[in-house]
């Protein structure tokens, strides 16, 4: 990316899961392979509930050293990115963060870097708890 906008967005958490789903469908009929991923910042790869961790369709967890992270991709409902949203506010910072990426895939490779390198936009949580940034790239 080149550079970027600062795009304040209302303050619900409901309104934040209806863009970032409209975000998903608009990809998918593009026919682009795109998904979100919330780092759980309180969750470590050795905690038990994770075996007993039940995703939705079109969501689930990933692993990346000692990272835990959400997913939900193109085939998620809104009410399971809702829950990633919700899931990725965390008392652990002042910050819960969502980023949105595209022409990249969860099934090969992944990492932190190959998100940041297909990230189109991300979305921070403010320490209020009700406040909500999104920042887009452009490319």
């Amino acid at each position: 990316p080149r550079g970027g906008l600062l795009v304040p967005i209302p303050n619900t958490l409901s309104v934040v899961a209806r863009y970032l789903y409209r975000q998903l469908i608009v990809a998918q009929q593009r026919g682009d392979q795109a998904f979100l991923v919330a780092p759980d910042e309180l969750a470590s790869p050795l905690d038990p509930w994770l075996s007993r961790y039940h995703p939705a369709m079109g969501t689930g967890l990933l692993v990346w050293q000692e990272e835990v992270y959400f997913y939900a991709r193109v085939s998620a409902s809104i009410s399971a990115v809702e829950s990633i949203v919700r899931r990725a506010r965390s008392l652990a910072g002042m910050f819960s963060l969502i980023v949105f990426a595209r022409d990249g895939s969860l099934d090969k490779d992944w990492s932190p870097a190959l998100v940041a390198s297909k990230t189109r936009f991300f979305i921070v949580g403010a320490y209020d708890g009700e406040s909500f940034l999104l920042v887009k790239f452009v490319v």
